[in-house]
């Protein structure tokens, strides 16, 4: 990402989660993307803006407003 976004925002779907999933719950996936884009962006700053997309599907399932509470 660092290498290609030119410093634009990235998004990224939220994956793992459908029939070919990991078997982790929503939630934790995307705890993992964000430990993943903080560790990355410890070493170098990656772009302005990251967003995690989420299919509309999954609004009712995960919390976002606990999940935004829990990282800021």
């Amino acid at each position: 990402m660092r290498n290609c976004s030119g410093r634009q925002t990235v998004s990224i779907p939220l994956i793992g989660s459908g029939a070919a999933g990991v078997g982790l719950p929503n939630n934790i996936l995307i705890h993992i993307i964000i430990c993943s884009i903080l560790k990355s962006t410890q070493k170098q700053e990656i772009t302005k803006e990251i967003r995690i997309v989420l299919h509309e599907s999954l609004f009712e399932e995960i919390e976002l407003r606990q999940i935004k509470k829990q990282w800021t």
